[in-house]
């Protein structure tokens, strides 16, 4: 699994020029203390990541799935579209015909995870149905993302959500084209 200090340093990597939008708070659970103190810092000023109301970051917290995906869909700006109005009865719509689990995606998220589905950067394997919102994020998990975010395109697109595959029968080339005598 990743933790919200190991996701602060891959943001920081896989963004090394992202502009700081805010001056970084001090988590008392990070100050001076934490290997990941100055990632943590720098993810937070450039908006990435927020503490929590408490005032703490809670760095070796594990991140769930849904929170790596808002994340990324955050920093890149993505948008659902959707009918103006109907922007949270659209995406809970859309969230359901991709996934079999959309009722477990938290409210807050629903709009930012229909966009990063939309825009073919969240991946599920095996079960590319089953997003499981809630589970902690695994390295190979988050890599994929990242791979996706950075025009990677290692990732078989049978296991990026909300992409319909539709085979279509191969048929024969006129005369002799099908032979490679």
């Amino acid at each position: 699994p990743v933790t919200r200090a190991g996701f602060a340093v891959l943001m920081c990597n896989v963004f090394p020029d992202a502009a700081a939008v805010i001056r970084a708070p001090s988590f008392p659970d990070v100050s001076g203390k934490h290997w990941a103190e100055q990632a943590i810092e720098k993810a937070t000023e450039r908006g990435f990541f927020a503490g929590y109301p408490n005032g703490l970051f809670y760095p070796d917290r594990l991140i769930p799935r849904v929170q790596a995906i808002i994340i990324l869909a955050a920093h890149l700006k993505l948008k659902f579209t959707a009918t103006p109005d109907k922007l949270e009865t659209e995406s809970l719509q859309f969230l359901q015909d991709c996934f079999e689990d959309a009722d477990t995606i938290p409210q807050y998220a629903r709009s930012m995870v229909a966009a990063a589905t939309q825009s073919g950067i969240v991946v599920n394997y095996p079960q590319v149905r089953q997003l499981k919102p809630n589970q902690n994020a695994t390295r190979e998990e988050v890599a994929a993302l990242l791979c996706r975010v950075l025009g990677i395109y290692t990732v078989p697109v049978d296991y990026i959500a909300g992409i319909r595959v539709q085979f279509q029968p191969v048929r024969s080339l006129p005369r002799s084209l099908d032979s490679l005598a």
